[in-house]
C-alpha cells in the first residue's frame, strides 16, 4: 500500500531560530535521556573539547565535530541502533547524529528536542525520505535548529512535521 499526500507548504529561512511552534510539554522534559540519546564517555569528552563561554558558539563547534567524527553513510546502522553506538562506529544517518546532538547537549543541561521532517533539495528522492534534526533552547534566543548530518541549521528547505 501506497499513501501519498500532496501540497503546498511555505517555509522561511530563519536562520535557523525556530518561530511559530506551540510549546506543548514542559521543558524538563528535553533534558531527559533515552535509550537512543544516552551519552558515552567518548561523547562527553568530545564535548569537553569544544567547549566553550557562550552556549551558541559551543553548538556550533559541536555540530561540526560530530559532522567530523560520524560520516553520513546509510546502511550502516538501524532504528535500533544508539548515539553511543553510532558514536563508537563513527557512521551513521541522520536520526544518529540527531541522537549524538541530543545526548551531549542534554547532559550539559540544555533543553534539546528531536525534528522529524523532510529536507527539501530539489533532487527527488530529498522529498521522499525523512529526515532528523535537533533543535536546543539557547538562553536569551529561544529554540534553534542544528543537523549534524548536513552541518547546517535548518533553512526554508526544512519541513517539520
Amino acid at each position: 500500500m501506497d499513501v501519498v499526500a500532496e501540497g503546498i507548504v511555505e517555509s522561511s529561512d530563519a536562520g535557523g531560530l525556530v518561530k511559530g511552534v506551540a510549546e506543548t510539554a514542559p521543558r524538563a522534559v528535553y533534558l531527559r535521556q533515552s535509550p537512543a540519546t544516552a551519552p558515552s564517555e567518548a561523547m562527553l569528552k568530545l564535548a569537553t573539547r569544544v567547549a566553550a563561554k557562550d552556549t551558541l558558539p559551543f553548538l556550533h563547534k559541536l555540530l561540526n565535530q560530530i559532522h567530523e567524527n560520524v560520516e553520513y553513510q546509510l546502511g550502516t546502522t538501524d532504528n535500533q541502533t544508539t548515539a553511543a553506538q553510532a558514536f563508537t562506529n563513527g557512521k551513521g544517518v541522520c536520526q544518529d547524529h540527531t541522537h549524538i546532538f541530543l545526548g551531549i547537549t542534554r547532559a550539559l543541561q540544555l533543553p534539546s528536542r528531536y525534528v522529524k521532517g523532510y529536507l527539501v533539495t530539489g533532487v527527488v528522492p530529498s522529498s521522499t525520505a525523512a529526515h532528523a534534526w535537533a533543535e536546543v533552547l539557547v538562553p536569551d534566543l529561544g529554540w534553534v535548529g542544528f543537523d549534524a548530518a548536513t552541518f547546517s541549521c535548518p533553512t526554508d528547505h526544512y519541513v517539520r512535521v
